[in-house]
């Protein structure tokens, strides 16, 4: 199994790092497992990171291999890194996971255009994956996606209100002889 290690804030140029390694390090015969603790970041990067992801996936999908991303106990995802993890094939979490979801702002004052965007990428990301649960369970919370401040939500909570995620960990059951590549953000 390959292991990707996503930990700390998205910048510029990040998109390309990842490609590179999923261009020269990882064994396509294998399944892949995103393990993510990201705190968001820079928001220009997300449509390139996130094409990147689809593209590595697109191919993955094609040969039969499962390729999911996980965050664990104590580790978040907030911002820009929820519409990053809900463009996975599988989204796994635990329940002490937290996730943070807010508009896209300058100092606090809301970025309009890019409130639209960041709608439209959790829209694609839902269709892509077939996930209807997720717009669903957004249209629970309307303003979220226009509070400056952070939101938090436990990966128990998104589970519990069916948010179209996951908490089983049964699908990667081994990662004996797991190839383990680290993306620093």
């Amino acid at each position: 199994m390959n292991l990707v290690t996503f930990y700390g804030r998205i910048g510029e140029g990040d998109s390309q790092k990842l490609k590179s390694i999923l261009d020269s390090k990882i064994n396509g015969s294998l399944n892949t497992l995103f393990l993510v603790n990201c705190q968001g970041g820079q928001f220009d990067e997300g449509p390139a990171l996130i094409k990147v992801i689809n593209e590595f996936q697109a191919g993955q999908i094609a040969s039969g291999k499962l390729v999911a991303s996980y965050v664990g106990e104590l580790s978040e995802c907030a911002s820009l890194c929820t519409v990053m993890f809900m463009n996975f094939q599988y989204r796994l979490l635990a329940p002490g996971a937290r996730f943070g979801f807010h508009a896209p702002n300058y100092f606090g004052l809301p970025m309009v255009d890019e409130i639209k965007q960041l709608r439209e990428m959790y829209r694609q990301a839902s269709v892509a994956r077939k996930n209807e649960k997720f717009p669903a369970w957004l249209k629970k919370y309307p303003s979220l996606l226009e509070e400056s401040d952070l939101v938090w939500f436990t990966g128990e909570k998104l589970i519990a209100e069916n948010a179209g995620v996951s908490s089983s960990e049964k699908m990667f059951p081994s990662q004996e002889n797991a190839i383990t590549y680290l993306v620093s953000f």
